[in-house]
């Protein structure tokens, strides 16, 4: 079973280095992709505050139940 659907707002780990990715963190799941091993899921997010997507494994992203600001 997926972690994660279209459509769930999710925090990019600060383990996840790339200089597309704002301060925030903030990213929506747009879908997951077919892996050639069924244990790992890799999915495409959309950058919030960004036309940018990227594609990133489950373990670098995290649930959105915190409020947004610090």
């Amino acid at each position: 079973m997926s972690k994660f659907k279209a459509g769930d707002l999710v925090r990019i780990s600060d383990l996840t280095h790339d200089s597309e990715i704002s301060d925030h963190r903030v990213a929506l799941i747009l879908g997951k992709h077919e892996t050639s091993k069924s244990y790992t899921k890799i999915y495409t997010v959309k950058l919030v505050g960004s036309e940018n997507t990227i594609r990133l494994h489950e373990m670098f992203l995290e649930p959105l139940d915190t409020p947004l600001t610090t």
